[in-house]
């Protein structure tokens, strides 16, 4: 088999064949420019972005195509006749072309979705973080339909290549299934969305030891940051198929409720009205709190020593209810000391039968 044929070394056929790949390269560069200097700008004004990043992604195989034709003819000067594994040069060119079309498809391809992203795709959360991922794959299934071109074009058979790769796929496939499996459940989490960076989140129940801010959805794990800036890495794969408590969805997850016990003595709608006035005094002097939203309160228990109240206030951000409980538990102490409703110590009374068997007197009620 014959590598090259007709080659023939003649330096000042081959100097200007350099010289048509270089001019070719130099034009390529000044097309560039004057559409950046000149066009781009008029560009800049039309109301989609689609032409600004067709024009960023293009500029590459722009210049790819002028090199390949640059070179092309410069070898037509000096070597019109060579061959290169039995190929001439229009067969060669061909080639050529078929690596710069790809290329260019896809280049095309990243700019329209990239567009669909900024102008049409912002607007639906769904798409938002797993639009990157599907961007790239489709682009490497570009490049991949590109190359089994060029291979049959080489004369390679890419059916036993293709079902090699599945087989190999296959084993890797096995080999890698727990990542995989946290692949696609990160894909799952992003495009679904049940969580979202920034949303406070924990596991199984309200009281779950891992319990924080969603820090960063990764293709294999997420980080959760907890209360302690402690930092949870939990599994794609764990965490999909976890029950999970989001406090950022919803507005009814932002209410912090404070509870308070009073003396069973106590005149309970004095209590209540103080309380309201301690819960209105914490969402006026507090900005996390949510003004547009009247606090509630209840009697909310009979426990064992106290009548237990709670008062509720939304809150605009969840992360925020430590500083608005905390300004609320201090109203309710100076209220509650000023009108002189008592908060009591929890209290076990026990009545201790004499041995005279004689029953038992009522201890005399507290003044």
């Amino acid at each position: 088999m014959v590598l090259f044929a007709g080659f023939d070394i003649n330096l000042a056929q081959w100097a200007l064949a350099l010289g048509f790949f270089i001019g070719s390269i130099l034009l390529a560069e000044f097309i560039v420019v004057f559409i950046d200097k000149l066009i781009r700008p008029l560009l800049a004004k039309t109301k989609t972005q689609l032409d600004d990043f067709l024009f960023e992604n293009l500029r590459g195989p722009l210049k790819l195509f002028f090199s390949i034709g640059g070179a092309y003819l410069g070898l037509q000067i000096v070597t019109p006749g060579l061959t290169v594994f039995g190929r001439n040069l229009d067969g060669l060119l061909f080639l050529a072309l078929i690596v710069a079309v790809a290329h260019a498809v896809a280049r095309t391809l990243n700019a329209v979705m990239k567009w669909y992203l900024v102008e049409v795709g912002a607007e639906k959360a769904r798409v938002g973080d797993i639009f990157p991922i599907v961007r790239k794959l489709i682009m490497a299934a570009v490049y991949f339909a590109g190359l089994a071109i060029l291979l049959s074009e080489l004369g390679v058979e890419i059916g036993p290549l293709i079902a090699g790769l599945g087989v190999a796929g296959l084993a890797v496939a096995l080999a890698l299934q727990d990542s995989l499996k946290n692949f696609f459940a990160g894909i799952y989490l992003l495009s679904d969305k049940p969580i979202q960076r920034g949303d406070i989140i924990a596991l199984d129940n309200d009281k779950s030891d891992v319990k924080g801010t969603v820090e960063e959805i990764g293709w294999r794990s997420t980080r959760i940051k907890g209360v302690a800036n402690a930092i949870h890495i939990i599994p794609n794969e764990k965490l999909a198929a976890s029950v999970i408590v989001n406090y950022s969805k919803g507005r009814e997850t932002r209410t912090v409720m404070v509870k308070v016990g009073i003396e069973y003595g106590e005149d309970v709608d004095k209590a209540l009205k103080s309380l309201m006035q301690a819960a209105q005094e914490a969402v006026k002097s507090s900005p996390a709190a949510d003004a547009g939203v009247e606090p509630e309160v209840r009697v909310n228990e009979f426990l064992d020593s106290a009548v237990e109240l709670a008062a509720l206030v939304r809150v605009k951000d969840y992360g925020e209810r430590f500083a608005v409980a905390s300004s609320l538990r201090r109203n309710i102490l100076r209220i509650f000391r000023k009108q002189g409703i008592h908060i009591p110590f929890p209290i076990r009374t026990l009545h201790m039968a004499p041995a005279d068997g004689k029953p038992i007197r009522k201890p005399a009620r507290r003044k």
